[in-house]
Formats: structure tokens, sequence, C-alpha cells
């Protein structure tokens, strides 16, 4: 597990010297250089900075301590210039503010490509499936799929994940409002498929915010947990997530279409078991409208309007086929009962419900003793980037 830990450590850095290259290169070119002029540039520039401020988040979510169990220390460098000429470690607050930072940047600079001049290109087909009306489409396919890249409404969504880790619930709501509500000729950019749909599209493309796209190392990274027999296979019990009959019957997500009786009682997603060239087969989704409308939730019951809270849950619910509204929450603990519950089936296999844990410092749900419970990543013996 260390070496593991130890090759995140080293493999997020390289990433972030790599835009630290491209961002230094870029900066300085000449926006005569690229076949889209101003655009272009400011495209390529924007996303290399989002990418870089994106992957120090993630270091410092596995690396430092949340800030709910902030202790002012310095965790990990933030690294900016290239070469690196030195490695000057920082507060989380002083992490998450530089990460603001680059994050509102990247957004000044690629909402020229993406709400000034060429909003089209993030409707659902052009951004995931490079299809769509032709005039809609871009001439040079290195505009398209734009879904897969870094573009405003990603960067506005991550910039939403990193706020509600510092506590910012206000601009966290505001940032998730933006992306929920945005439109091209009064059609929403993101929107669930229809619940009877899910099954043709397990990853509900048309949800994702920003995605990757796997290439044979991902791949060969992701078998071990996905492949049937594997000893690495995450499995789970089908009645511990969907615990009550209503939602065996109507909730899209437990279905026999959607999961993989592996041995007895215990099942697996199959998310990831896309034959090739289906619907999402090629995508690991990054972001999605549900995680923006569970941080809406949770900034209603943070304010004591749980009416809207619950009203937050439901809308992704409904999108599920869970037609029912659920009761008002009695209070912000009952709300993190139902949101959780909601997470589980939603958000399985894709690695974000264990930083809700570290988010909240909640030790619960792990099956030990909770000061055994350690979501703080042991640093490498060799810190160089």
């Amino acid at each position: 597990m260390k070496s593991f830990i130890s090759v995140m450590w080293s493999k997020g850095y390289n990433v972030i010297a790599s835009c630290n290259n491209l961002i230094h290169n870029i900066s300085e070119a000449d926006a005569m250089l690229f076949d889209g002029v101003e655009m272009e540039k400011n495209m390529i520039w924007g996303e290399a900075l989002a990418l870089r401020a994106l992957m120090h988040f993630e270091l410092l979510r596995m690396f430092a301590p949340s800030m709910e169990v902030d202790d002012g220390k310095a965790y990990i460098p933030y690294v900016d210039e290239y070469p690196v000429i030195n490695t000057t470690y920082y507060t989380n607050a002083e992490i998450l503010k530089k990460i603001e930072a680059d994050f509102k940047e990247a957004r000044r600079l690629v909402a020229m490509c993406d709400v000034e001049q060429h909003p089209e290109w993030m409707q659902y087909d052009v951004r995931m499936r490079g299809d769509g009306v032709t005039t809609d489409l871009p001439d040079d396919v290195f505009y398209a799929f734009r879904g897969y890249r870094m573009n405003y409404y990603a960067i506005t969504a991550w910039m939403a994940r990193m706020y509600m880790w510092a506590k910012d619930y206000d601009a966290a709501f505001s940032c998730s409002e933006e992306v929920i509500n945005s439109t091209y000729k009064d059609r929403a950019y993101f929107d669930f498929i229809n619940s009877a749909e899910l099954s043709k599209d397990k990853k509900d493309s048309k949800s994702l915010i920003f995605t990757i796209s796997h290439n044979n190392v991902l791949t060969d990274e992701y078998k071990p947990f996905t492949n049937n027999g594997s000893e690495n296979l995450f499995l789970f019990s089908k009645d511990d997530i969907y615990d009550e009959e209503l939602e065996k019957k109507e909730d899209v997500r437990g279905k026999d279409e959607m999961l993989t009786l592996v041995t007895g009682a215990s099942y697996c997603s199959r998310k990831y078991l896309i034959e090739e060239g289906t619907i999402g087969y090629d995508m690991i989704p990054m972001l999605r409208l549900s995680e923006l409308y569970y941080i809406v939730g949770e900034y209603y019951a943070r304010n004591n309007q749980l009416d809207k809270a619950g009203a937050a849950l439901d809308v992704v619910r409904h999108a599920r086929g869970l037609m029912l509204a659920l009761p008002e929450p009695s209070s912000l603990d009952a709300f993190y009962k139902e949101m959780i519950k909601e997470m589980r089936k939603e958000l399985i296999g894709e690695g974000q419900l264990y930083f809700l844990y570290k988010r909240l410092n909640m030790k619960e749900p792990f099956d030990m003793d909770e000061k055994n419970v350690n979501f703080v990543f042991e640093h490498p013996e060799n810190e160089d980037i």
C-alpha cells in the first residue's frame, strides 16, 4: 500500500509539472500561432490551469486532513513554476486559496470558447458524442468532445466541490446553481436520462459534467476491481444499499441490468462492464449533475431550509424512478442520513463517498474502532517532486 500511495504522490506532481510546462510556454505564445487564434490559446491555457488546480486539490484531499479537523500545519507544496526551483509547503487554507485562484483564472480563459463564442459546443451530443446538428459542430474535432475536457462548467462544478471542502457553502451553492441552471436556447446543458433508459446508458452520460476517456493503461488499472472472479472486485450487499421494498422495486439503479450477482448475496456494479461500442464504454465519470444537487441540498439543510434540502435529493431520486417524495428531514443529521443513502446508490464505483466521510470527519460507517480510522495518507519517504 505504501508503494501505491507513493506512486500517487509522484504521478500527481508529474502531471502538475507537465501542466506548468504547458502554461509556461502557452502564456508567452503569440495567439496567431493557433488556428482558433485567441479563443484556442485561451482554451488550452485555461484547461492547463484547471488541471493544475484539480491535481493539487486531489493531492490535498489525500495527503492532508479535512478542514473539519484542520490543524493549521503545512502538508503539501503548491507547485506553480517550471522548472521547479523550490517546493514550499503550505497549510490547507493557503493551498485552497491557490487552487481557487487557478480555477477562477482558468474559468475566465475557457469562457471565451464555451460561453462567449461557441456555447453550442456544450450541448450533450456535441460535448459527449461529437455528434449533433451539422451547423453546431466544430470544423475541427479538436474543439469537440468538451465533456472530456476541462470546460467552463466542469471547472465551475469542480469549484463547487472545492468550496464544500473549504467549508465555503455559499460559494459552493452558487457554483452548483450556475451549472444546474445553464442552458442553450432554453434547453438545459445537463440533465438526467429517462429512468427507463438508464440500463442502456449505465453511466448516464447526459448528466456527466466532466469525464475522462480510458485508454489501455486506465483499463488495466480498473480491471482488478470490475472483472468477475478478481480477488479485488468491489462487492456489496444489495439489501444493505436498497433497504426498503419500494427502493428494490422502483429504483432503476438496483435493477438486474445495473448490477451483477457475483456470489451468494454479493453484487458488483456494471458501470465498468459496458461492451465496447456502446454508450459510455470509454467514460470514467469524474463529476456528475447529481453531486451538485447533493451540494444544493446540504446548503439548504445547513441553513435550516429542510424542505428544500429534501426536494434537492428528490430531483435525483425521481430521475432514478423513485417518485414518492422523501419526508422532510428533521435535522441536518437526518438529511445526511438520506444523502449518504442516495450517494451509495448514485456514485457507486466513483470514489466520492470516501471523501464525503473525510470532509465531515464521519468515522461511524467504518467497521473498526473510530480511533483507528485515519483519513490522511502517509507521505512517501521520498517527497521529491
